[in-house]
């Protein structure tokens, strides 16, 4: 089998795609990544001040530049997001595709959750997770995306004039993170208890779905990095890296 690097370049120099069939070609692969995200990052950087630029241009004719300096914005959140990617390479750590996968831990520099309440007819109303805050490496701390809640109920009259109940549910604050039971190793606890003080990735995630509070096999420990969309109910980009693998080889 070849170790020749597998990072096969387009017509266009700036897309990579990654091929690696085994560990000496992942590390070809990660070398190849690295090389561009140093570009990325540098036409990010370029992309940023032409826009600085544009934006100070527009307030010294004083005209308006609200809609300028919300492309500032993204673009500011583009080049944080491929230098965390790059710092997320350069730990050593390897891109992989983007399981389904359920999250456990964000990072977030807010104090309070931002989820908003939420009433039903029906008991126990559900509350959005709360979301990571995209800050830049180091900034934040570890929290679970599941806040606490405070629930209570009221009575009501609904269109037929009939009493009803009503829950009502409110996250009111940030819970400590729950290691997922299907992962709890001493060696993969501590591969993510590393990887945490980095204070690299926006949040970490188990794969496959659905077995965090299950004894299963094969789990897959992610850290993520999210690029947050502008606006409307665009999904974020995100790129997940490997943190650990747990195989029971009884189950073979």
């Amino acid at each position: 089998m070849s170790n020749t690097a597998l990072a096969v370049p387009d017509l266009a120099p700036s897309t990579v795609h990654l091929v690696a069939r085994s560990g000496n070609e992942m590390e070809l692969s990660r070398q190849a990544m690295l090389n561009w995200l140093l570009g990325k990052i540098h036409a990010c950087q370029n992309e940023l001040l032409d826009m600085q630029q544009i934006v100070a241009h527009a307030k010294k004719n004083k005209w308006r530049s609200s809609g300028l300096e919300r492309q500032v914005k993204l673009a500011q959140k583009r080049l944080l997001f491929y230098e965390k990617c790059q710092l997320a390479v350069n730990e050593g750590y390897t891109l992989v595709p983007n399981f389904p996968a359920d999250l456990f831990a964000i990072r977030v520099t807010r104090d309070h959750p931002s989820s908003r309440s939420n009433s039903s007819t029906y008991r126990n109303p559900s509350i959005e997770d709360e979301k990571p805050s995209g800050a830049k490496a180091g900034d934040g701390e570890y929290v679970s995306p599941e806040a606490k809640l405070n629930s209570w109920e009221t009575e009501e009259k609904n269109s037929q004039d009939k009493m009803i109940t009503r829950w009502h549910s409110e996250p009111v604050e940030f819970q400590d993170v729950e290691f997922p039971v299907a992962c709890a190793r001493p060696e993969v606890m501590s591969a993510v208890s590393e990887a945490m003080q980095k204070k690299i990735f926006d949040a970490f995630a188990i794969s496959p779905q659905g077995i965090m509070r299950k004894r299963k096999y094969d789990p897959i420990i992610l850290g993520q990095i999210c690029m947050p969309k502008g606006g409307g109910y665009a999904q974020p980009k995100i790129v997940s890296f490997m943190i650990a693998w747990h195989l029971d080889l009884r189950t073979l």
